[in-house]
């Protein structure tokens, strides 16, 4: 999840939104001169083992992926042998 969640910002970052901006945006110039500071996925994530035995969850509609190569899983959750379509994790 930690690494879904440095995409989902990073993105906001990348866009010119940097992850400490206001709800209301008064004035876009002075935050475009905000440096753009990107996340990065926490130490201990990369420490967490990948689990042995392949994990399968379904989506809405109860429907499994065909394997690790189906084009709809989700790469980070992958990487620790979960087998998952990619959520939707952009907000904005």
């Amino acid at each position: 999840m930690t690494a879904l969640m440095v995409r989902a910002f990073n993105r906001l970052v990348e866009q010119g939104l940097p992850r400490n901006s206001p709800a209301i945006i008064m004035d876009p110039e002075v935050l475009a001169e905000q440096p753009k500071i990107l996340e990065e996925v926490p130490s201990w994530a990369f420490s967490a083992p990948n689990l042995e035995t392949p994990f399968s969850i379904p989506n809405e509609k109860g429907e499994f992926l065909e394997g690790p190569g189906d084009l709809k899983a989700c790469k980070e959750f992958l990487e620790k042998n979960i087998w998952i379509e990619e959520p939707h994790i952009y907000f904005v």
